[in-house]
């Protein structure tokens, strides 16, 4: 039977139409957002980190270097957010722009990165689940660094990949620098570089010898590309360090959360004593985000694990969980302007999932349900058929899947005890295309044996 001229259309020009779709659903959040109107830009976008970016950004313009950097935060998105302010007269609603063509670049990358693991229908299924990810679709109109994050990452990991079925020094060089692009905009990838090394030593049908030498050649690389920001800091501030955001997160939202599930108290009454201590252990009042406050927020956030060592891995694991099972409704209510009914006060530090779950449902608006089944379903879809595509992965190319599996445990180890949707954006893809290998072999399945019991 001849196929119709529409579904061979749609057949042939699959990624096109869906590069199409991922672009409306990320522009629909875009123009209810409204990034023109200076109102909405003080109200819903330079909020949070963004008021850090968006500052940072205009210094560089203004300054033409980093010198009103503290050790907090890394260069990479201040300096492109800073790129399009330079053509656009500081134009936020052009950097979301940017953003949105950015996770369409993503979405390919997904596609291809499937392609060298599966089928194209498999790598189609795998962009289609990532363009209709609504996590990925809000923090693209958000001033943080999700999104060029993502690039970046995905390109270190395609490349990877390529060298993982090609063997060519090459692939190697561009894996570890883009990954150290990625880590100059969100230093949470700075360790990444001993997974990606760990995989280069693994690679089967290569010399010893020759492993370890690709494994050096990665992490030389990936320093190099660090190393100009580590030189800054070195000669600013008398660290050759990246960040000194780790000891601060550590004590001011990981501790600081347990011990408001712990004792009940506020996180204002909670960070405030935890101020306290790290000053009488000498912390400065003044610079607060220096490498050496780091370090003595660190010790105190180490003895403070120490004495609730229980009460701490169990608030981590359940960060964890909140990160994967997090709908991420109120940002999507917010964005598209949606009455949601109740709020959870305090995502961080607040109770369980089942309690948050029953919390949730009360006094939800019916358009606040409705999203919020929407989304649970499209998460709970991803995780059983990721697990089903998972056992059901090439054997022959089962060091792909190590790769994938890892980046997941990766990062959902480092999100600690603040777990938040947002958090599980770089690993997603990953789960996107191990769901969609596992739909497809589930399809696939059911179709052969309907086929055998309608005797065909």
């Amino acid at each position: 039977m001849k196929k119709s001229k529409p579904w061979q259309f749609i057949k042939g020009h699959g990624l096109l139409l869906i590069i199409i779709l991922a672009f409306v659903y990320r522009m629909i959040f875009f123009v209810s957002l409204q990034p023109w109107n200076s109102d909405s830009v003080r109200d819903e976008v330079i909020i949070g980190d963004a008021l850090e970016y968006h500052p940072l950004a205009e210094s560089i313009l203004q300054s033409k270097s980093f010198e009103n950097f503290t050790s907090l935060r890394t260069p990479g998105y201040p300096l492109f957010v800073a790129l399009i302010y330079s053509f656009s007269a500081s134009s936020v609603w052009l950097v979301l722009l940017f953003q949105i063509i950015i996770s369409l670049v993503s979405l390919y990358l997904v596609y291809k990165i499937t392609l060298l693991a599966a089928s194209r229908k498999v790598a189609l299924l795998a962009a289609f689940l990532f363009s209709i990810d609504t996590t990925q679709a809000v923090w693209t109109v958000e001033l943080y660094t999700e999104t060029l994050f993502l690039l970046f990452f995905l390109l270190s990991i395609y490349f990877l990949c390529k060298n993982i079925q090609e063997r060519k020094n090459f692939h190697i060089a561009l894996s570890a620098i883009f990954l150290g692009v990625a880590t100059l905009i969100r230093p949470i990838s700075s360790l990444f570089a001993v997974v990606a090394i760990l995989i280069i030593l693994v690679i089967q049908e290569t010399k010893l010898l020759k492993r370890i030498l690709n494994g050096i050649l990665y992490l030389l690389l990936f320093l190099i590309i660090l190393s100009p920001w580590l030189i800054h800091n070195y000669s600013k501030h008398g660290e050759a360090k990246l960040s000194s955001i780790s000891g601060f997160n550590l004590l001011f939202y990981n501790v600081a959360f347990t011990e408001v599930s712990k004792s009940g108290r506020t996180i204002s009454e909670v960070r405030s004593e935890l101020h306290e201590v790290a000053v009488r252990q000498g912390a400065d009042t003044v610079s607060r985000h220096s490498f050496a406050n780091s370090d003595i927020y660190t010790g105190v956030a180490k003895e403070y694990i120490r004495a609730n060592f229980f009460q701490y891995v169990k608030r981590h694991l359940m960060g964890t969980v909140n990160m994967f099972v997090g709908l991420g409704s109120q940002k999507v209510a917010e964005k598209l302007h949606v009455e949601l009914g109740t709020r959870n006060p305090e995502p961080f530090g607040g109770p369980g999932i089942f309690k948050r779950a029953i919390n949730f449902v009360r006094g939800k608006t019916l358009a606040g349900l409705l999203i919020a089944v929407l989304l649970g379903l499209s998460l709970l879809v991803n995780y059983i058929f990721a697990v089903y595509g998972a056992f059901l992965f090439d054997r022959n190319k089962v060091l792909i899947l190590i790769l994938f599996i890892l980046i997941i445990l990766y990062f959902a180890a480092l999100t600690g005890v603040v777990g938040y949707d947002r958090y599980r954006i770089p690993f997603m893809p990953f789960i996107n295309i191990l769901c969609a290998m596992g739909l497809i072999k589930a399809f696939e399945r059911l179709k052969v044996r309907s086929n055998y019991y309608s005797g065909k």
